[in-house]
């Protein structure tokens, strides 16, 4: 649920192994602010499965219904969220394309100019689609709850496997490239996700993506389908839960770390998003 932020603003995943860049761990959408990550980017391969319960997911301001799941190319902006407040379970797996480069040669020939120019931003898993399902449960194997000695072969030779089924059925295919509104929203996301603890104005955020202020604001709404102040609210949220289950500071001092202005207006915000307060979040996950 926490992430930090690499130069290129894109997000600094938190891997199961620190140097082994994949990641793969259950989620609940309910532990997320008003049943909604918040959107982000990063250069992983990232799918989505649903194990239970039924969700939604925005790809570059573009809303999809979930049949089995999702599988999202390298640097796109999404997030999944549901407007019923639904509860979902889900297994989310990312894989950097690094771990597809055994050599320079196959790095150039197959895996960058595959992700950059043939792989469609998402993929809907289907069920009824064979080679769909076979990726859901090559992703599925790796998430067995434990690690051991022996698991970073079995990611490494599912991910060749997936990558082999995408390349069969798009390598022929041809996207178009990232477009100037998507990097300008990477930027003032990016900004804010760097800046969230100190006070932001919609001046500063539309400045960092070289736009002006209507723009910025017209640009969160198509993409995101939100305000930036309501993508900022909902950031700071995200950072204080995991002071609230991290940490042992009291409420007072968690509002100011996440940048709002102070406890009741946290509180207000926290209660209006979740239903209860800070307090009863804590002992509730506790």
């Amino acid at each position: 649920m926490s992430f930090s932020i690499n130069s290129d603003l894109s997000e600094n995943v938190a891997y199961n192994r620190p140097l082994f860049p994949a990641y793969a761990k259950r989620g609940l959408l309910s532990t997320y602010p008003n049943y909604s990550a918040v959107s982000h980017w990063h250069d992983d391969i990232e799918m989505n499965i649903l194990l239970s319960g039924g969700m939604d997911f925005n790809v570059n301001g573009e809303v999809v219904k979930l049949k089995k799941g999702i599988l999202i190319n390298s640097r796109q902006l999404h997030y999944g969220f549901s407007k019923s407040r639904q509860e979902c379970e889900f297994l989310c797996v990312l894989f950097h394309p690094g771990l597809l480069c055994a050599n320079d040669w196959f790095r150039s020939r197959y895996v960058m100019p595959f992700f950059a120019q043939h792989m469609p931003p998402y993929l809907i898993l289907s069920d009824e689609i064979p080679w769909h399902s076979d990726i859901v449960n090559l992703a599925s194997e790796l998430f067995t709850g434990e690690e051991s000695e022996l698991s970073p072969f079995l990611v490494q030779e599912n991910f060749f496997r997936i990558f082999e089924l995408l390349y069969r059925n798009f390598s022929g295919e041809s996207v178009p490239v990232d477009s100037e509104q998507l990097e300008c929203m990477r930027k003032m996301m990016g900004f804010i996700q760097k800046n969230y603890c100190s006070p932001i104005s919609l001046e500063q955020i539309a400045r960092a993506g070289g736009c002006c202020k209507s723009k910025c604001s017209s640009l969160f709404k198509s993409h995101l389908s939100q305000s930036p102040g309501q993508y900022l609210i909902a950031y700071r949220l995200n950072k204080s839960i995991d002071l609230l289950l991290g940490t042992t500071q009291s409420v007072t001092e968690i509002a100011f770390a996440a940048g709002f202005g102070g406890s009741s207006y946290y509180c207000e915000a926290f209660r209006k998003h979740f239903g209860i307060s800070p307090k009863e979040y804590r002992k509730l996950k506790k």
